[in-house]
């Protein structure tokens, strides 16, 4: 992937980046209503749960592969 687009390289080589960037995107598709007061609020909120769940993960998982000696 670097070699065809240094951004694309950079932003697939984190996957904590990348879990936000991938819930900013499914939240615009899906657009899931919590918040009905102001829908970029609500937009913003959603992606920002998503990618605090996404980090959550990631963190479960180094922590899983350093216990397991990889």
């Amino acid at each position: 992937m670097k070699k065809k687009s240094p951004f694309l390289g950079k932003l697939f080589s984190c996957g904590y980046c990348l879990g936000h960037w991938v819930s900013f995107a499914l939240v615009g598709i899906f657009r899931p209503p919590i918040i009905k007061i102001w829908w970029p609020l609500d937009y913003f909120l959603i992606a920002l749960a998503v990618a605090w769940l996404s980090g959550m993960q990631w963190v479960l998982m180094c922590w899983f592969m350093e216990r397991a000696g990889k």
